[in-house]
């Protein structure tokens, strides 16, 4: 965790080098010392360091915490991380649920996912990817409700799966659409008045 020290002796860096547009006068430096541990206290103080330093290369002016937090390895391996796990799940969405039968335990489903990702996505899928996958498919209604769809109904259906994957992370967080729309037809009559004057 990023301690004051380390943001003391990048601010010493950069007032060595001339950087233009820094702290002013002690309290400033004080104050402004304090608000960058707490906007960027998870990152690693080595990780800081270099950061802090390649922002000072290249920029004639004091860094913003964003400016430093952009040159992070840390940040940027996170970004790849992120970017290759971004995966088009639904081209295997029917065939998993054609392959594993109407009805279909989530452990053959999880099974039938494992495999079609490795044969038609060349990814190896984990328990988290099948998580939120299943989460997005019940959210559209289900497995059984997938199998059933024409191509026209599934067009319009991965519309809505990659919404509800991108949205809802954890399975625990999702609201079928079946719930939502009893929602909505339960609010349909407008605010009611709650109270009798």
């Amino acid at each position: 965790m990023l301690r004051e020290t380390d943001v003391t002796a990048a601010f010493r860096l950069f007032a060595s080098l001339g950087l233009a547009g820094g702290p002013t006068s002690q309290p400033a430096t004080v104050a402004m010392v304090e608000a960058w541990v707490d906007v960027l206290g998870d990152m690693e103080p080595a990780d800081f360091a270099a950061a802090a330093r390649q922002a000072a290369r290249k920029s004639a002016f004091w860094p913003k915490p964003a400016d430093v937090l952009g040159f992070s390895a840390g940040k940027a391996q996170q970004q790849i991380e992120e970017t290759e796990r971004r995966v088009n799940w639904f081209p295997i969405v029917k065939p998993t649920r054609a392959t594993a039968g109407r009805g279909a335990t989530d452990a053959r489903l999880f099974h039938c996912f494992k495999s079609y990702a490795a044969s038609r996505l060349n990814v190896e899928a984990d328990e988290e990817d099948w998580r939120r996958v299943n989460a997005a498919v019940v959210a559209i209604g289900g497995w059984d409700a997938i199998g059933e769809m024409t191509e026209r109904e599934l067009g319009f259906a991965e519309g809505r799966f990659l919404k509800a994957l991108e949205a809802r992370q954890e399975p625990d967080n999702v609201v079928s659409l079946a719930d939502a729309a009893a929602r909505r037809k339960q609010l349909r009559g407008g605010p009611q008045r709650i109270g009798g004057v």
